[in-house]
């Protein structure tokens, strides 16, 4: 957990000297998302802002999360213990986005600043798929990045292919499947501190 201290404290310690109460407007939180780097930046510090706990670690990369081994129920009691222990990220600064670039199609770069702070962000790509019957998802996971589409110019079909665990599959034998769903996310993978701010 203490890997995960400096990474958070890393990134929002430049949230250190502005006006008490949130920063972000309310009208914030209706745009909330994942569907780009910069939308899942904003998500992630409107979330912090407001502490709304379940969300930031929404923002947070699988992968991340492993790292860090980390559940949504350690990141409450972490983020509990954080705020007792740092009172002053209850002071919120309005951020900069000085910087952002795209390293492939699936790691993008932003670079914020504020207060006289610099954190690289690092955000990555998450491909799933969701697999309904009725309201109920009933099997969901990960997929390679860049999913394949095929289009088939003689039907016009457009159809990709996701392999299933043998056990998975067999739960959707005789299943009455009504909504399948392939998409992705942008998530926060990882903050950078820049040391050339330090004096």
């Amino acid at each position: 957990m203490r890997a995960l201290a400096f990474a958070l404290l890393t990134g929002v310690a430049i949230w250190t000297g502005g006006c008490l109460g949130p920063s972000h407007p309310p009208e914030t939180l209706t745009r909330t998302g994942f569907r780009s780097p910069l939308q899942t930046f904003e998500t992630f510090f409107a979330a912090f802002d407001y502490r709304i706990y379940a969300l930031e670690f929404r923002c947070l990369s699988a992968d991340f999360r492993r790292r860090n081994r980390i559940s949504e129920i350690t990141w409450r009691e972490f983020r509990d213990q954080l705020e007792r222990e740092q009172p002053l990220l209850r002071l919120a600064a309005r951020v900069e986005v000085v910087e952002e670039r795209s390293e492939g199609p699936g790691t993008h770069w932003i670079v914020a600043r504020a207060a006289g702070r610099t954190v690289r962000l690092r955000f990555v790509r998450e491909d799933f798929y969701e697999i309904y019957q009725g309201k109920e998802r009933v099997l969901d996971g990960s997929l390679p990045r860049a999913t394949p589409w095929t289009l088939d110019p003689a039907s016009s079909e457009l159809s990709t292919r996701v392999a299933l665990d043998p056990e998975d599959a067999a739960t959707l034998i005789n299943a009455s499947i009504s909504e399948f769903r392939v998409g992705y996310e942008w998530k926060l993978d990882d903050f950078l501190e820049d040391t050339a701010d330090r004096p």
